[in-house]
């Protein structure tokens, strides 16, 4: 791991050089000079790469050493090409002083030690007494009539992190009766990752490719193979179905708990090494993993036991440390990121949370308790990272790169205390602050002095003694993730203009007016910029010259130029506050699309100057809106007259505060590519809604959200017939749910909140509209009535 992270290392190095070559033209001889240096680091590279297979300590220490000088000279490189004033050539020299070649070539000499690898697989593998197996019974019957049924598929292909039990679950089906009576040919065989021929645990597509034409492709004939990596089984030359096990349920992990409780003393320490042996599996899958997917896993660590990931953040803070390289001038952070997330994902070391319904996009992400477990050892044992906790009292963060603070307090309703000062590391290059359910907590030192090798701050939620921003922000020049997000500043300092090299910069900002000096139009790099919600009168802000921006929210027509955004070509989200005039074609022009052309999501919202309404503006939305030809999800938070009939709606609409006094049903209802609906604050004011029959043909999600006039909500038989997530919120006047809702068979999800106890007497088992979602499986009351 540690010499591929010293080629990571240099490759960063170099593409920094390459990126940055012609500012370095006044210097050119230096320039020279530090590109022969770093081909001189490049060779000791090479020969500690060699040393590969060697795990002496001597090795490991030798190879930290060169990690650490790695980090300490792009460090140097950076800073150089931004003051064009430091020197390189002090960190070669200093290597040669180390004698770090003499070192490694005395270690060539030495015995080469086993590998991990090599240890764990000459273990053997304890055996699964039938009387011992628990909650696989569903899982093996689904598989037994994969391979049993007339249907086609040729392979089974089960997947699954390691230690979930796919070997079991193969043994199992192997020996089914059904199986047997089926087939009257049988071959079995465990081979390692070593793919001498592999049918159990295979490990890679290659070693699949290479023994597959040894097996028969004839009608009848199937074959079950396991593996850990979904890529395995994605192949289009067979009929092949994925089959994930699930993990167990409540009751079958406490039937497997009580088991093991009460076995014979003699018996414990065989648990104990069943237990390492799961870990040591999975932490085979993680040696497995190219270079730079280690590092994205390692970045895991940072988080809390049972923390959903927000991927938007994850896939910044990879970009923001080079781990992700966004090259291609077509390719966003997304598109790069969620490629690697999805290899971890398919290589089972990450659980998909949720994913978006529209785009399929991951969202967040979580992570399996004992692969949170070897990721947090793996973490350490290559100083990766190190995390502490607001109640300590000193922290040792002088040997580590990365400090993750988990600002996790007992008593919620107190924010917990946070002194900065407690850290100071000037080699630092993450420093993470993270909250139980994002609740505030206060920072007690507002300089950031001692952290100059910062790439990543991340301050969400923080509370500042002071609301202002200590001008010493500026001397992090060498960051690129900086939020802010939800903190109390209402000024920052002119010194924010020295971080050039920002590609994430989240001013998320609520309740609080602030002021920006128009310094942001300097950071030429950045990729991702989230406003304010509300910016002082004396804030104008330049931000033509930004045209690397991905996503940029909050954006003002009364504090920047509408023009700003023509040359904002790689755009894919984009929010507009518009409160400030009409959308006309001077304003918002309607050939905005034309430059647009890869827009994803977008927004127009009005806004709302404490109680008061700013004077709403009105829009075409159909002339505006269909010239953005990719778009998949919009939200108009603004007041249109009617929803226009050729309007070409993306998958997902948020209509709010629209004021339509026409039912939008009607129009929404034959747009076939929708799969999402809310309706909220008054976005329809009038008393009835009709969903027609067949209307809504794809429609997967609807939620109603304070609807004050709504009174009688009409579903007639095959409308939504795709419909799985229905929610009602605070719409007091609505009678009761449509009878239509009984013959949507495909409803899973009904959640009713803020509404009348007469409502919801209505859907509970015995009363008169409990017929209605009788066949609904998950129906939730929440602040209903007297609750």
């Amino acid at each position: 791991m540690a010499d591929a992270v010293v080629a990571f290392g240099l490759h960063m190095l170099w593409e920094l050089l390459i990126r940055e070559s012609n500012r370095l033209k006044a210097v050119q001889e230096q320039a020279t000079e530090l590109q022969n240096d770093l081909r001189r680091l490049k060779s000791f590279v090479k020969d500690a790469e060699a040393t590969n297979k060697s795990k002496s300590e001597r090795v490991k220490t030798c190879v930290q050493e060169i990690v650490e000088i790695v980090y300490d000279a792009e460090d140097i490189i950076e800073s150089f090409l931004i003051n064009q004033e430091r020197r390189i050539s002090k960190v070669i020299d200093n290597m040669e002083k180390f004698g770090v070649r003499e070192i490694i070539n005395k270690v060539e000499e030495e015995e080469d030690q086993e590998t991990l690898l090599e240890r764990v697989m000459r273990q053997s593998f304890p055996s699964v007494s039938e009387s011992s197996l628990v909650g696989v019974e569903y899982s093996v019957e689904k598989l037994v009539g994969h391979l049993v049924e007339e249907n086609g598929v040729q392979v089974v292909f089960v997947c699954g992190m390691g230690g979930i039990g796919k070997t079991t679950l193969a043994r199992q089906v192997f020996h089914h009766e059904k199986v047997r009576r089926r087939f009257n040919g049988f071959a079995g065989v465990f081979v390692s990752q070593e793919c001498l021929i592999v049918l159990d645990d295979v490990w890679s597509s290659a070693a699949w490719e290479l023994i597959k034409p040894a097996f028969p492709h004839r009608s009848g004939s199937k074959i079950l193979l396991t593996s850990r990596n979904e890529n395995v089984g994605l192949h289009p030359d067979l009929r092949c179905i994925i089959f994930r096990p699930r993990f167990l349920i409540h009751d079958d992990s406490w039937e497997v708990f009580q088991k093991l409780a009460l076995i014979e003393r003699n018996d414990i320490g065989e648990i104990g090494e069943n237990s390492g042996l799961i870990i040591n599996v999975i932490t085979l899958s993680y040696e497995d993993l190219p270079s730079h997917l280690k590092h994205c896993f390692l970045y895991l660590a940072h988080f809390p036991e049972d923390h959903e990931i927000q991927t938007e953040t994850l896939f910044n803070y990879w970009v923001a440390e080079g781990i992700v390289m966004v090259g291609s001038e077509e390719s966003t952070i997304v598109d790069v990121a969620e490629d690697y997330l999805e290899k971890l994902v398919k290589r089972s070391m990450v659980l998909v949370g949720k994913r978006n319904i529209v785009t399929s996009r991951i969202e967040s992400c979580r992570r399996h308790d004992v692969v949170r477990e070897v990721c947090l050892f793996k973490a350490k044992e290559e100083s990766f990272m190190q995390v502490f906790n607001a109640q300590s009292s000193v922290l040792d963060a002088t040997s580590t790169r990365r400090v993750a603070v988990h600002l996790v307090d007992d008593d919620e309703n107190e924010p917990v205390i946070f002194q900065q000062r407690k850290i100071q590391n000037l080699k630092a290059r993450a420093l993470l602050y993270i909250t139980r359910d994002f609740h505030p907590w206060i920072l007690s030192t507002r300089s950031f002095r001692g952290l100059e090798s910062l790439r990543v701050l991340d301050l969400f939620g923080a509370q500042f003694r002071r609301p202002k921003l200590h001008k010493s922000i500026g001397k992090l020049i060498h960051l690129r993730y900086l939020s802010l997000k939800e903190t109390n500043l209402s000024v920052l300092p002119s010194s924010l203009g020295n971080l050039e090299l920002l590609v994430y910069l989240d001013l998320e900002i609520y309740e609080t007016m602030v002021h920006i000096p128009n310094v942001l139009k300097k950071m030429k790099k950045l990729r991702y910029l989230m406003l304010p919600d509300e910016l002082s009168n004396k804030t104008k802000l330049e931000l033509s010259g930004l045209v690397k921006l991905e996503t940029l929210k909050n954006f003002s027509l009364k504090h920047s130029s509408v023009k700003d955004l023509i040359n904002m070509t790689k755009l894919r989200t984009l929010w507009v506050c518009c409160a400030y005039g009409n959308l006309a074609e001077g304003v918002l022009p309607l050939s905005l699309g034309a430059s647009l052309k890869h827009l994803e999501e977008l927004m127009l919202y009005n806004k709302r100057n404490g109680q008061e309404q700013v004077q709403p503006s009105k829009i075409d939305a159909g002339a505006f809106v269909s010239g953005f030809q990719r778009l998949n999800q919009l939200r108009l938070d603004i007041k249109i007259e009617k929803l226009p009939n050729e309007l070409q709606f993306p998958s997902c609409i948020s209509l709010s505060s629209c004021v339509l006094q026409e039912d939008p049903m009607p129009v929404l209802e034959k747009l076939h590519s929708l799969k999402i609906v809310s309706l909220e604050l008054n976005a329809f004011t009038g008393r009835k809604m009709v969903c027609s029959k067949a209307g809504f043909p794809k429609l997967l999600t609807l939620e109603f959200w304070i609807l004050d006039n709504l009174e009688e909500w009409v579903v007639e038989e095959e409308s939504m017939p795709c419909l799985c997530h229905l929610e009602i919120n605070d719409c007091r006047k609505l009678k009761s749910l449509p009878d239509g809702l009984r013959y949507i068979t495909s409803l899973e999800e009904v959640r009713v909140g803020w509404m009348e106890n007469a409502f919801k007497d209505k859907l509970i088992q015995g009363g008169e509209d409990y017929y209605k979602i009788q066949h609904v499986s998950y129906v939730l009351f929440h602040n209903c009535g007297n609750e």
